[in-house]
């Protein structure tokens, strides 16, 4: 991607501090898949529980979106300087007199950087209005005979479907419901005509029953996951996990793990929960949840850069996934969700800029086909009611 040039005003914090920052601009407290630290639990819980109470089944936690004046100008310059570092000059300008899909090496934690919120060539022009992004491992990954994620191949009525899990144990954090992600879920596996024995909500969603899913679905699906996640930077592999019920799963297993079918059908994997783009920076990029899907054989993994809101993923992902549907590759289905949800959300790309696609880029556009994938951006959707 190059390198800032002397004249170029330089953000020298690095990409994920820059996520950082755009989160708590103005943060949205009322988190979805949120984690709480043993610290103050009781505390927490009964605050949790009181505000579930004053807004049931919309959003947790306490506090209110921050959409102040002085927040939202927070977010702009957080924006601007971060498209200083990592779209320095002449990338910009490039990028400004074209469009379509951008792929990204990442270097250190560059790959955590909410490209699609990079202001173009002003504060309102978004990358995400010109270009769908793909966070690729490495070169590698453009070598050999499986240089793309061919959509073409993908089954979407055999996927797995993963929501809200009961009975969420962890001596470490507490995990609030998510009545959100177990609608979004439902929405989901009627939307793309799931078999009911691969739509685990609930107490369903065991470590068990979803590894069982999942090699039954032989890599032909999508494996959909609405639930709380765990990033560690220090210990990715025996600390990050994917939240169920009862037993989590966690990132190490999901490295070693040898799901059927995924040597012949490589799945896109969605990890609609908090933080699973993160982990340990290294200089090849981040190691984390996301990392370990693909290492297992994943195609492409869907993943947060931060914690991310309940109402607003509900929102962005039933987009996405009306965009599978309707024969985008995964790159720009998200690109016209993300689109579609600025509308909700215009002065916050915390909501809708939450989510990037990780792995290779597409190059079968749509259920049953071998088209190539189409790298023309969708129009701007229609206006829809922004949410104050």
């Amino acid at each position: 991607m190059g390198h800032p040039g002397a004249d170029d005003r330089v953000d020298q914090r690095r990409p994920d501090e820059i996520a950082g920052n755009i989160e708590r601009a103005g943060a949205d407290h009322q988190r979805r898949r949120r984690r709480q630290g043993p610290q103050d639990h009781d505390e927490r819980h009964q605050r949790d529980h009181r505000a579930q109470q004053r807004d049931a089944d919309i959003e947790r936690g306490a506090g209110k979106r921050d959409n102040s004046p002085e927040a939202i100008r927070k977010r702009r310059e957080t924006l601007a300087e971060a498209a200083a570092t990592l779209l320095p000059g002449d990338i910009r300008q490039v990028l400004a007199a074209g469009e379509g899909r951008l792929l990204v090496v990442p270097v250190s934690d560059t790959g955590t950087a909410p490209y699609a919120a990079l202001p173009i060539r002003n504060q309102d022009d978004f990358a995400a209005r010109r270009w769908s992004f793909v966070v690729m491992q490495d070169l590698n990954v453009l070598a050999g005979d499986s240089s793309g994620f061919d959509m073409g191949k993908v089954d979407l009525s055999k996927s797995v479907i993963v929501g809200d899990p009961d009975d969420m144990r962890d001596v470490r954090y507490s995990f609030p419901a998510l009545p959100g992600a177990r609608k979004e879920a439902q929405a989901i596996a009627r939307e793309l005509g799931v078999a009911e024995q691969n739509v685990l909500i609930g107490a369903d969603a065991t470590r068990r029953n979803v590894v069982r899913a999942i090699d039954r679905s032989a890599g032909e699906g999508v494996i959909y996951m609405a639930t709380h996640a765990v990033a560690d930077a220090k210990n990715p592999l025996t600390r990050g996990f994917v939240v169920l019920s009862q037993q989590n799963l966690f990132a190490g297993e999901l490295r070693t793990q040898q799901f059927r079918g995924w040597d012949e059908h490589q799945p896109l994997v969605v990890m609609s929960a908090c933080q699973t783009a993160l982990g340990r920076v290294f200089d090849g990029g981040t190691f984390g949840v996301a990392r370990t899907w693909t290492n297992a054989g994943a195609g492409q993994v869907v993943a947060s850069l931060w914690n991310v809101s309940d109402r607003a993923t509900y929102r962005l992902m039933t987009r996405f996934v009306a965009g599978l549907q309707q024969g985008k590759a995964p790159e720009l289905a998200m690109q016209a969700a993300q689109l579609a949800t600025i509308q909700n959300y215009p002065n916050d790309p915390k909501m809708w800029a939450s989510f990037t696609i990780i792995g290779k880029p597409t190059i079968g556009s749509g259920p049953g086909s071998n088209a190539p994938a189409r790298v023309t951006p969708p129009r701007t959707p229609p206006q829809s009611a922004p949410e104050q």
